[in-house]
């Protein structure tokens, strides 16, 4: 796959990325892993942080996603 630029309004999410912070909690390690196996799936990967107050769309498809009540995972939708 070529690229992947990814969107987070999570400071502390760009931060452990960055190596600036430590994921010490179990979920944000996990957090950390995903975007460790993206980084490594796609020839080129960004993350870059986006204010959550310019992010509100994204900010709910989060939370579907994190409640484990969204799509079966491989399956996809389309958000309008």
């Amino acid at each position: 796959m070529k690229g992947l630029l990814a969107k987070s309004d999570s400071l502390l999410v760009r931060g452990q990325d960055t190596g600036e912070y430590q994921a010490k909690d179990p979920q944000m390690a996990a957090y950390l892993k995903y975007i460790q196996i993206l980084r490594e799936t796609f020839e080129a990967f960004e993350l870059v942080h986006v204010p959550r107050e310019q992010n509100a769309r994204a900010d709910l498809l989060a939370k579907l996603a994190s409640s484990g009540k969204g799509a079966d995972r491989g399956q996809s939708f389309r958000i309008p």
